[in-house]
């Protein structure tokens, strides 16, 4: 159906930014549209949840900060779940519970707290640090928002969730019971952010002695931790300290030795996935470049 445009605006691409005059009640959210140069709608720029009011609601100015991010003002109450009351300044990225980064984090020593990333996409980044007799490793999830997480658990591999902190963007989850030469896979349970609400999976291959991160251990590895021996712990070598006690010494490299011929199996799982929960909200989760989901600071 045909409906009134109440703004619009024209982005250095030639793409048009378009703003209904009237609609969006409580329970029916109305939305912006961004226009291609052909002036067919552009599916990659949404907002996830819409903007609502009382009332009707109108979009009267759309305007572009130098930064690249959109300011729109009118007769609004919410916007994608946040309380905007006239004017909302919307950003642009992908999924707003996509995680940020992942990491796996342990204390070695005095030489202090180091971290080995696991990649969000591709096959799942290796611990190859001991976790101690009892299989202990932690797990950082970063969001880009603040976020509410209802459990944590391990839906795949060996290990159990000992403990699970949040602390605005980051949630720290403890395990226990990890078993070697596998990958787990940790599932954060109702992660909210405003009206988004999804299941976070991110997964970790574990393998004791892996130095070098290839899925094998060998005489690469058995080198590799040689040629650090001695050498004060840094960013780039500390993954050779596999037991975790500040010092690249003979220790680690008798570790790596016992290890040598294991290897992790194929990873089944992927690095990371997003599962909607909450099927109120609109989802995007396209990775390109040119993906403009957008949501209010």
């Amino acid at each position: 159906p045909s409906q009134a445009v109440g703004a619009l605006a024209l982005e250095s691409d030639g793409k048009i930014i378009v703003g209904p005059d009237l609609g969006g009640t409580p329970t029916s959210p109305m939305s912006i549209f961004r226009l291609n140069a052909d002036g067919s709608i552009d599916s990659t720029f949404a907002l996830r949840s819409g903007i609502k009011n009382f009332g009707n609601t109108r979009v009267d100015l759309i305007a572009f900060q130098q930064d690249g991010k959109v300011l729109i003002g009118g007769a609004f109450d919410v916007v994608n779940g946040y309380p905007r009351l006239g004017l909302a300044r919307l950003l642009s990225d992908t999924d707003p519970l996509a995680p940020t980064s992942v990491v796996s984090r342990k204390t070695h020593g005095n030489a202090g707290t180091f971290e080995v990333p696991l990649p969000l996409t591709g096959p799942p980044g290796i611990e190859c640090r001991t976790g101690g007799t009892s299989g202990n490793h932690q797990v950082i999830v970063t969001f880009p928002n603040p976020v509410i997480v209802d459990r944590a658990l391990v839906t795949s591999g060996v290990g159990r969730v000992s403990n699970m902190t949040v602390n605005g963007n980051d949630v720290t989850v403890d395990l226990t019971g990890v078993t070697n030469a596998q990958t787990i896979t940790l599932t954060l349970k109702q992660v909210t952010a405003g009206m988004s609400s999804a299941d976070v999976s991110v997964s970790m291959g574990v393998l004791f002695g892996d130095t070098n991160a290839d899925g094998f251990v060998d005489s690469a590895d058995i080198t590799q931790t040689k040629s650090q021996s001695g050498n004060p712990l840094t960013s780039s070598n500390f993954r050779e300290d596999v037991n975790i006690d500040g010092f690249i010494d003979s220790a680690d490299i008798s570790l790596v030795k016992a290890q040598s011929g294991t290897a992790a199996p194929p990873a089944t799982s992927p690095a990371s996935t997003v599962t909607p929960t909450s099927s109120s909200n609109k989802w995007y989760t396209s990775r390109r470049k040119t993906t403009s989901v957008l949501r209010p600071r």
